[in-house]
């Protein structure tokens, strides 16, 4: 099986957990302190899926109905997000 593995110095394990249980992220197999003040974080990787960044630029064009639909369920995510007590730090109003 693939895995991930992320160092960062900043990472919600709970919300993590969360999404995962929502299934919108992979599930979460490790998260431990190391020194530094650095996280490791273990999860599944990604199967079948290509970033917008992966695809040739001839290749990313989204219709405005495709990105319609991923900026509702997006905002849909988020509404649920908020309301089960979690915030995103990086996502704001516009």
């Amino acid at each position: 099986e693939r895995i991930c593995i992320k160092f960062v110095q900043c990472y919600s394990k709970e919300a993590h957990q969360h999404c995962a249980l929502l299934g919108y992220v992979p599930a979460l197999r490790g998260f431990n302190d190391i020194p530094g003040g650095w996280f490791v974080v273990v999860m599944d990787a990604l199967t079948d899926y290509t970033s917008l960044a992966q695809l040739p630029s001839s290749e990313v064009h989204l219709t405005s109905s495709i990105f319609g639909e991923s900026y509702k369920r997006l905002e849909d995510f988020l509404a649920q997000f908020h309301n089960d007590d979690f915030v995103h730090g990086d996502i704001r109003d516009h």
